[in-house]
């Protein structure tokens, strides 16, 4: 496991939708990966940049009506 015998999991704030890292990650055999369809805006292994910040953000693609697009 991460750093010894503790599992670290991500922590997912969101700004409107009330997302949660479930939402968003899956862990599988100290793997971190994505669970859906993503874009990645902005992602940094900078440790100053997260901590006045975090450490990415993820985007979806939206059609001219707003929406979501799914797939």
């Amino acid at each position: 496991m991460f750093g010894g015998a503790k599992t670290r999991h991500l922590d997912v704030l969101s700004g409107d939708d009330g997302a949660t890292a479930g939402r968003y990650f899956e862990y599988a055999r100290h793997e971190i990966r994505l669970s859906q369809p993503a874009i990645p805006a902005m992602l940094t292994v900078d440790a100053q940049a997260v901590r006045l910040d975090c450490l990415g953000y993820l985007m979806h693609r939206i059609g001219r009506d707003g929406r979501r697009i799914i797939g």
